[in-house]
Parts: C-alpha cells; sequence; structure tokens
C-alpha cells in the first residue's frame, strides 16, 4: 500500500455533470499490480484514462497483460525499450505504448551544473549494489588501468544486494586506490558528486526504470551506456549526449572521456527532449489524441510529474491543487473501501 501510494498519481481529475462522467480524468501508476489488487478497475477506468510506467524491461508479463482485459478503455504504457514497445503494437490490444519512461522525467532543478566545481574524477557510477548493476565490469577495467591515475566514484546503496559485497569485488580486483566509495546519497549530494566527475556510466545488460544515466545529462555529465544494454532508449545516447559502447572497450573509453567530456552538451538536448515540461507534453498530446478519437471532450490539458525518485507533481504540488488524492481514490474506487 506504502508503494502504491508513493508512485501514483492524478495528472488531470475527471469532470462530471451529475452522475456522469463528461471528460475522463488521468491516473499515472508504477505500481500497476498493486492497482489491480487495490481498487475495481472498471468503475476506475469508467472515471480514469490510465498512464502505466513499468519498473524493468520485458513486457510478455502477466501482470501487465492482464490490463488487456479492459479492452474498450486505452491504457498508455511507457516502453522506452524499443523491443518492449514493438511488442505493444504488435500486440495490437488496447495497451497503447509510448517511447519514453522513467528516464523523462528528471527534475532540472535538483539536477543541474553547478558552476566552478572541479572535476575530481574521471568517472562515476550511480548504481544500487545490486548483481544485475555489473559493478564487476567496472572494476574489471579499472584493473587493466591499474597504472593509471583514474579515479571513479561509487555511489550505491542496499538494494538486492550489500555493500560488504561490493568491497569484497573491489579487493579481488585490486582496485581500491582507484574508487572513492559513497552510500545512500541525497539527490542534491548526489548532484554534486555528479558535477565532480567527467563521465557517467552504466553497465548493465538488461534495465528497467534506470534514471541515473539521465540525471547525469541534466548536471551537464555524458553518459556511457553499453551498446548491447535492454531497457534503455538508445536514441538518448548520441552525439549531444554520450556514447554507447561495447564492454571490452570501457577501459579505452574511460580514458577518452578524460579528454574529451567537454565535447558533450548532455543538459541543453536532455531540456529540449526528456525534461519534465517536454514529457508531460507528449504525454498530453496522446491523451488528446485518443479523447478527440473517441469523440470525447478535452478541455483541460494533464498537470507535469517528475521522478525524484518518486512521481512528484512538478514543479510542486501546488499545480494539483484540489484533485482528488490517492486516498480519494482508495475511497471512491477501492476494492476493500468500507473498511
Amino acid at each position: 500500500m506504502r508503494s502504491f501510494r508513493s508512485r501514483t498519481l492524478v495528472l488531470k481529475p475527471p469532470r462530471f455533470e451529475g452522475d456522469s462522467v463528461a471528460e475522463p480524468g488521468v491516473l499515472f501508476t508504477k505500481t500497476f499490480g498493486e492497482l489491480a489488487m487495490l481498487v475495481d478497475l472498471p468503475r476506475l477506468l469508467a472515471h480514469y484514462r490510465l498512464v502505466i510506467e513499468p519498473g524493468w524491461s520485458g513486457y510478455a508479463d502477466p501482470v501487465l497483460l492482464y490490463y488487456c482485459r479492459f479492452e474498450t478503455h486505452p491504457i498508455i504504457v511507457c516502453a522506452p525499450e524499443r523491443t518492449d514497445y514493438e511488442f505493444l503494437q504488435q500486440l495490437g490490444s488496447n495497451l497503447i505504448p509510448v517511447l519514453f519512461g522513467a528516464s523523462d522525467w528528471v527534475n532540472p532543478e535538483v539536477f543541474y551544473p553547478i558552476g566552478g566545481m572541479e572535476k575530481r574524477y574521471d568517472a562515476v557510477m550511480v548504481a544500487g549494489w545490486a548483481v544485475y548493476k555489473r559493478h564487476h565490469a567496472l572494476f574489471r577495467a579499472l584493473q587493466r588501468l591499474r597504472h593509471t591515475d583514474i579515479r571513479v566514484a561509487l555511489l550505491g546503496f542496499e538494494w538486492e544486494g550489500s555493500r560488504s559485497e561490493i568491497e569484497l569485488l573491489i579487493d579481488y580486483y585490486g582496485t581500491r586506490n582507484h574508487l572513492d566509495i559513497y552510500q545512500s546519497l541525497p539527490p542534491p549530494e548526489v548532484n554534486r558528486i555528479l558535477n565532480q566527475s567527467k563521465v557517467n556510466l552504466i553497465l548493465t545488460l538488461r534495465e528497467g526504470a534506470n534514471k541515473s544515466i539521465f540525471e547525469g545529462f541534466f548536471a551537464d555529465v555524458p553518459g556511457i551506456v553499453l551498446r548491447n544494454n535492454i531497457g534503455i532508449n538508445k536514441d538518448y545516447i548520441n552525439e549531444s549526449t554520450g556514447r554507447l559502447i561495447e564492454e571490452r572497450e570501457l577501459p579505452e573509453v574511460l580514458l577518452w572521456f578524460r579528454e574529451h567530456y567537454r565535447d558533450f552538451h548532455p543538459r541543453e538536448w536532455a531540456i529540449r527532449h526528456i525534461s519534465p515540461q517536454a514529457t508531460t507534453a507528449k504525454l498530453n498530446a496522446v491523451l488528446r489524441d485518443i479523447a478527440q478519437q473517441r469523440g470525447e471532450p478535452w478541455t483541460r490539458d494533464i498537470v507535469a510529474k517528475t521522478n525524484c525518485p518518486h512521481p512528484m507533481y512538478y514543479p510542486d504540488g501546488s499545480v494539483a491543487e484540489g484533485f482528488p488524492t490517492i486516498d480519494d481514490i482508495l475511497r471512491q474506487y477501492g476494492r476493500c473501501k468500507d473498511d
């Protein structure tokens, strides 16, 4: 329940005429599995257009595909991974994919360039201590660079793995003198370390709702992403923002960025393409088009949101003044609303 409350937002309230809905509202959620258990979906979908943002790639998922049963209700599904997008398109159901997701809502007031900040680190990696984040790939690259003075900031948190396991890996590869380790930093401190770094990297082979590489973009720090990664929109890694690489190239690319990080301008690109304002406009256009195709009125646009790290109104909660709260949603549509 706590996860549902913190990851669900009303982006537009429904408009009623008497007891009938004259214009559907818009409800955004990352916890669509919980939503199906907590509310009476037919009643909710009669009043709200649903926007789902899955937290992992691979959309042949029975929890997500359960929503196909509501075939008369178009449901927007964020699908930044191209194969997921194409899967939903080919499915031809009521699940309508869009090519944006968690990476597209970073708050540019939280992650931003800090003037005069010294570049203390040649690279930074922001990732939980989970095995799938593949810290060993970084340590193996640093082992090959052990005769250099390369410095890397490692920012992590306890999630499906522990710092002690990472420390064992560091000692196994003999790379401790190249690393500074930070744990569970608040967003402003993460932004400070990003600003002190020349390049930001992610080394997963499969991702879901990754935000860290794109938070770096807003701090004007380019990124390194593996070419065979599944989950990240590869179009976002371009001549303005960073490089797609083969894993074997990592040592030489880390050295290359020491001298070439200034060649990139990721914040300028990110503000234009993946800021909360830009992404809200994209989502609003999709929802408006659906309403027009169905002959429904569209008299009010959705409000903006950001992920920091969970969904929040942007720039603040005042944009949703008077909107139904999540408690209101649970009271009105909950399966156990009388409890």
